[in-house]
């Protein structure tokens, strides 16, 4: 189900005017298990206002809060990522505007968390009951985002030295190696598909 546009500004309008932190965690765990259950579709525009709420409220946020957040963000580009136009524009998105070299901190900080959740998401879910389209998504995926990944992090730590970044240096430090690692060792060829649901019949 596509989310309408009156329905994402009601869930925006009461994130950003709630201070309660287990609001937003909850909020962005039941869009996240709609997503993965084919229940609900945000829209581009939905993911580019949670970026952009991330950046404005990301530092006043507990950890668990962000990582909620991140998930879904990371199952939203997962969400797109057979439609050509949107996954290319969010793709761009995440890999220059926010794992970009010259990018702030927390900017640089959201990209890798999103990438290190979309990583893991990739192993984990499959979003197709056809084992065809699932490799089809692998290979886009393969090709298209984990290479670009693994070069935008590694730009990162190299520039970055010793973390001194003047945000969080410690979670920064573990979340870009965590993301390098999850790159060098993703396993393409064993990732999750569960055959019980494959409707092909080859």
């Amino acid at each position: 189900i596509l989310l309408t546009g009156d329905q994402e500004e009601r869930i925006f309008n009461i994130l950003f005017n709630t201070i309660q932190p287990m609001t937003i965690f909850i909020s962005y765990e039941f869009l996240a298990k709609g997503l993965i259950n084919n229940k609900a579709k945000p829209s581009e525009n939905f993911f580019f206002q949670t970026v952009n709420f991330l950046q404005m409220k990301g530092q006043e946020l507990k950890p668990f809060v962000v990582n909620s957040v991140c998930n879904f963000l990371a199952h939203t580009i997962r969400k797109f990522f057979l439609d050509e136009e949107s996954c290319k524009k969010i793709l761009g998105f995440l890999l220059n505007d926010l794992l970009g070299i010259e990018m702030q901190p927390l900017k640089q900080f959201i990209g890798l968390k999103i990438s290190e959740s979309l990583i893991s998401n990739f192993r984990t879910f499959s979003y197709s009951n056809s084992y065809m389209v699932y490799r089809q998504m692998m290979s886009k995926f393969h090709n298209e985002a984990l290479v670009n990944i693994y070069e935008k992090v590694f730009q990162i730590i190299s520039s970055r030295g010793s973390f001194l970044t003047g945000y969080d240096d410690i979670e920064f430090e573990k979340v870009s190696i965590n993301t390098l690692f999850l790159c060098v060792g993703f396993n393409f060829a064993i990732s999750y598909f569960d055959f019980e649901t494959d409707t092909d019949s080859d």
